[in-house]
Parts: C-alpha cells; structure tokens; sequence
C-alpha cells in the first residue's frame, strides 16, 4: 500500500512539471472556483464544488506557483543566455593579435572546423574564452555558430594592422 501511495505522488509530481498540464490544471481550477453562482446550478455542479472546493483551491495555489517558478526560470535563462553573448561579443572587440589570426583563419577559409596542435596556447585560451570548442568528432576545434556569424558581419575584429602583423612575425607566429 504504502509503495502504491509513492509512487502515485512520484507520478503525479512529475506530471506536474509539465508546463501544459500546470496551465490547464490552473485554468480549470480558476474557472471552477470563480464561476458564477448561476453557471454552477445551470450545470449542477453545486453539491460537487462544495465538496471539493479545498481541492480545486489547493490545485489553483500550486499550478498557480509552479507556472510562476516555471516563467522565473524560463526569464533567468534568457538573462543567462544573454550575457553569454553580450560577453563572448565583448571578448571578441579585444582580441589579441594571435587570436585574430587563428580566428581569421576559419572566416577567411569559410570553415568551421580547423585542427590545431592541442599543445597551442592561443587556441586553447579560446576554447576556455567559449569562443572555440573542442570537436572530439573531428579531433579538432570546432567555431561556436554566433562567433561564426558574428565574425561573418564584423570581419574588422579580425583584420591584423601591419604593427600587429610585424609583431606576430617577430613572434614566428605570422609566416606570409
């Protein structure tokens, strides 16, 4: 019996956290609680909300709650999401003079994937920037797809001036 009763309530808190059934559960329970007196007799629901009126409240309060959780997380992530980009965008306007060259090398052979020694500094402070990623498919690194588009459209982040390309000559870096 008492496995019964868990694993009722496991199932029925699960089903909870579904944004569908939170809504339609919250809109019956409104609807049922403050529906006009003359509605309920023309249905005969009377004797039927009297008896389960704690019920359908109960109901409304956590539906009520679980939709108002549900849209704070929902608000939360786009916030994250957002400061992710504005960040990674932001990262990006300060690029390195070695940075913009291994970066120019995926926009200006219009590839996403590249292999780099996995030893190479300069890619590796991008994959930790969230710039790049480690594609363990290709074995190789792999542009993130906003940098991609971002760089697409503002291909002067990555353009070298001759005093940044004298620098990355002296360096070995450069080699034109």
């Amino acid at each position: 019996m008492l496995k019964f009763i868990k694993s009722f309530l496991t199932e029925t808190i699960d089903k909870f956290k579904d944004p569908k059934v939170l809504s339609i559960t919250f809109l019956i329970s409104f609807i049922i609680l403050f529906l006009p007196p003359k509605y309920i007799k023309i249905l005969k629901l009377e004797k039927f909300i009297n008896e389960f009126n704690y019920i359908f409240g109960l109901l409304l309060v956590i539906s009520g709650s679980g939709l108002l959780v549900l849209i704070g997380f929902k608000i939360y992530n786009k916030i994250q999401i957002q400061i992710f980009y504005f960040k990674r965008k932001k990262y990006l306007k300060t690029l390195s003079p070695a940075e913009k060259l291994y970066l120019s090398f995926y926009i200006n052979k219009n590839k996403k994937t590249y292999k780099f020694s996995i030893n190479n500094g300069v890619i590796n402070k991008l994959v930790d920037s969230k710039i790049l990623y480690i594609n363990s498919a290709a074995f190789s690194y792999s542009m993130r797809d906003f940098v991609w588009e971002y760089l697409n459209k503002n291909k002067k982040l990555i353009e070298l001036s001759e005093e940044e390309i004298k620098l990355l000559k002296k360096e070995g870096i450069y080699k034109k």
